[in-house]
């Protein structure tokens, strides 16, 4: 039986969530390591490039993680519309969408914005 094109959407949607997530705690790593690496590289003219390049690498992690946040909350938003919409047509589904948008909203409330 094929899926209804709500149902599908919703699916799509959850899987959103969860991959929109996994990238957020992959720029959080990302700036980490380049903190890291930054702090270990000597101040002299012999690393000053290599310095440079790993200066703007993290300014570039850094900058992805408002939008990546804005997108996880637009998301999550989408997600509820939909399972609002969706009612009790499909109980099993409802409950995984409401189970998905309540970890979100965790990983979202765990998450300080003006930190990001």
């Amino acid at each position: 039986m094929a899926e209804a094109p709500l149902e599908k959407k919703i699916k799509v949607l959850m899987a959103a969530s969860r991959r929109i997530q996994k990238e957020y705690l992959a720029y959080k790593n990302e700036i980490q390591q380049y903190e890291n690496i930054i702090l270990g590289i000597e101040d002299n003219e012999e690393n000053a490039l290599k310095l440079k390049k790993k200066n703007e690498l993290l300014v570039e992690s850094k900058s992805m993680l408002p939008n990546t946040f804005q997108r996880l909350e637009e998301n999550n938003q989408k997600l509820m519309d939909q399972v609002v919409e969706l009612g009790m047509m499909n109980e099993e589904l409802t409950e995984q969408a409401q189970q998905c948008i309540d970890q979100t909203q965790l990983f979202l409330n765990q998450i300080n914005p003006a930190m990001i």
